[in-house]
């Protein structure tokens, strides 16, 4: 292997999450014990004591994640005869005292260890259930809204005010230009009234559209 390779598969072993870490999908119970007898690497893994008793708290473990009914599940505490770590080798509880329940999860439990889910077992040993606390979910907080600002009353009538007004100087300023098209159109009336049908224009002094006009004989012209 070339020392690049050899680089690789240190990066990939130092970065992999281990698989122990990860729970079984939800499903039915005895499929999350079959997938947790696969991770921990078939019945020849589950010969050691210690890797049984670790295979039991992964299966709680993904019990309690997948929501089984009748958890919330542990493994059950063994201190004397045949046990693994501490714990029963094949047991899978939950509750205490004349509460408790126990499933057996293992036929040939540390030899061909073949999956099951068995129970609740109609006899059992009451001892001690170590319930694995699975972390309750975060809940995601709900967005506060943003408040919507209320209507500024007063910039309000101050610009409708301020409106109104130009509107009456626009109506004013209208009815000056009215009043004056209205002169101007009279003189240009007086005027074509007072040409002669034919001689020399009239003198005339006046305004046309708001210029000053003065009109007078030419005879020059």
């Amino acid at each position: 292997m070339t020392r690049r390779a050899l680089i690789a598969v240190a990066l990939f072993s130092a970065t992999a999450a281990p698989v122990a870490a990860q729970t079984c999908p939800g499903g039915t119970p005895i499929a999350i014990v079959e997938c947790e007898q696969q991770k921990a690497g078939g019945a020849p893994a589950l010969a050691d004591p210690l890797a049984l008793a670790r295979f039991l708290r992964n299966v709680a473990d993904s019990l309690n994640a997948a929501g089984i009914p009748g958890g919330p599940f542990g493994i059950l505490v063994k201190t004397g005869g045949n046990q693994c770590g501490g714990y029963s080798c094949d047991i899978i509880c939950s509750g205490q005292g004349d509460a408790q329940k126990q499933w057996d999860v293992l036929e040939d439990a540390g030899g061909a260890s073949r999956p099951a889910w068995e129970g609740p077992l109609s006899q059992i040993v009451v001892r001690p259930c170590e319930i694995l606390a699975t972390p309750a979910p975060t809940p995601t907080p709900t967005p506060t809204p943003t408040p919507t600002p209320a209507p500024d009353l007063e910039a309000l009538i101050a610009r409708v005010t301020l409106l109104e007004s130009k509107v009456s100087h626009l109506l004013l300023e209208a009815q000056k230009i009215r009043e004056v098209v209205e002169a101007e159109t009279r003189d240009i009336r007086a005027i074509i009234a007072a040409l002669p049908a034919a001689g020399p224009l009239p003198k005339y002094k006046g305004r046309l559209w708001g210029i000053s006009i003065i009109s007078e004989p030419c005879p020059s012209c």
